[in-house]
């Protein structure tokens, strides 16, 4: 093994070409992909289901027609402009998934798509400590690594795994809560003493059910 120092612009999970090309499509990014991955997998926010005729309605108008070289952000905002009625729920995680263009759809660096320059900015709302302006999506992820909002998620995510079922936050939110603060300041904020609080909490222990009665 031979420790190698990741180029400028890479860094975490989301800097990783494989993570980067998983979320994508053959030929093209997806920032839908992409922006759920910080939605869902580091935000904890579920997507509602889409409506009736979503996929023929996106097929007419989420992708602008008479500008083939467009770039995804220029495709969004076309959206915006002409589905709406998409852009309110999609709106809320596409932008995240831009803030990765700088890596194609294998996860190769680019400047450019189709020769115009990319802007992988993106600000944030109604996320809480999280909240913010950040200048692409490696500092997003940072962001969302230090604040209390990602630090929860993080712990729901990692409890769901080693529990092997699916956390529910809503009714294990006090024990769930109890462990972070546990973690942070006992255990410094290390993967290994998070675990261990994992493993000794009721939910672990007794199961499912005492995460009711655990606060």
């Amino acid at each position: 093994l031979e420790r190698r120092q990741l180029p400028a612009g890479r860094a975490g999970l989301m800097g990783q070409a494989s993570v980067l090309a998983s979320l994508a499509h053959p030929e093209t990014t997806s920032p839908t992909h992409r922006g759920l991955a910080y939605y869902q997998t580091m935000l904890c926010r579920p997507v509602p289901s889409p409506p009736p005729g979503a996929a023929d309605l996106a097929r007419l108008k989420l992708f602008n027609p008479d500008d083939p070289k467009a770039t995804q952000r220029q495709h969004f905002e076309f959206a915006q402009r002409n589905a709406p009625e998409c852009t309110n729920c999609h709106g809320e995680f596409i932008p995240m998934g831009l803030s990765l263009e700088r890596f194609d759809a294998v996860g190769a660096w680019r400047d450019t798509e189709h020769g115009r320059p990319i802007d992988p900015s993106v600000t944030i709302e109604g996320f809480g400590d999280a909240d913010g302006s950040y200048a692409d999506g490696i500092a997003l992820a940072r962001g969302i690594a230090e604040s209390e909002t990602g630090r929860a998620c993080f712990v729901v995510q990692l409890g769901t795994f080693v529990q092997g079922h699916e956390l529910d936050p809503e009714v294990a939110a006090c024990e769930l809560e109890h462990i972070t603060q546990r973690w942070h300041e006992g255990g410094g904020g290390k993967l290994r003493e998070l675990l261990v609080e994992l493993a000794a909490s009721n939910t672990f222990t007794a199961g499912p059910a005492s995460a009711t009665t655990s606060s």
